[in-house]
């Protein structure tokens, strides 16, 4: 395992931006990582507790990274990379720092270690773990936010009410809709696993939202 001061990290989780290390640009601005003249390490602690370190320089706009890559429990390998970085300047002042993507070149705040390199999310073809929730995953959590808007009962079929001190019943009426909407689909979801485990349907759908 890759421990600190290994100079490297585990490739584990790929597809989500949740599932892998990324620098920003932003953070390392602030502590000092992107003076001229820098020279010393990032560091990243996993869920796992495993702590995972890279050597970085920072000179002439150029991040300099020095550090091994490896796949589960493959060979360690390697990497060299260099990142350019630009300030841009804000509409209200001051300025923003942004890596330019090794691959496709565009400005970004993050670059993520999702393969060899650190890349941008794009050119990874990562995407946020909320994008790949089941459609009655959303719907619940979405009808769990509503009831929380409305202060009410969070259980699943449970009465919406009273309505809220100083919300118009015609808002409080449409939330309501809503929330029995999303709740819809995840009850169809579940009745649905329920008979595919009980082998009463030979597949399971996915129902969507509609309103």
């Amino acid at each position: 395992m890759g421990g600190f001061g290994s100079g490297g990290w585990n490739l584990r989780h790929a597809g989500t931006v949740e599932g892998n290390r990324r620098l920003c640009a932003d953070t390392l601005r602030k502590g000092g990582c992107l003076e001229p003249g820098f020279y010393g390490s990032i560091t990243w602690t996993s869920d796992d507790g495993e702590t995972n370190s890279i050597r970085a320089s920072f000179a002439e706009q150029l991040l300099k990274l020095t550090f091994r890559y490896r796949i589960n429990d493959g060979d360690w390998n390697p990497v060299k990379q260099n990142i350019s970085v630009s300030s841009v300047a804000c509409h209200y002042g001051g300025e923003r720092t942004l890596f330019f993507c090794p691959n496709c070149g565009s400005r970004r705040k993050y670059l993520y270690g999702a393969g060899r390199l650190f890349l941008c999310r794009t050119c990874h073809d990562l995407t946020f773990s909320s994008q790949r929730e089941r459609s009655a995953d959303r719907a619940c959590r979405r009808a769990q936010k509503l009831r929380h808007k409305l202060d009410v009962d969070l259980g699943l079929e449970a009465w919406i009410g009273p309505r809220p001190k100083g919300m118009h019943q015609k808002t409080f009426d449409r939330i309501s809709r809503e929330i029995r909407a999303n709740e819809d689909v995840v009850l169809q979801h579940m009745w649905l696993l329920l008979h595919r485990i009980n082998g009463g349907l030979p597949g399971l759908s996915d129902p969507e939202v509609s309103f």
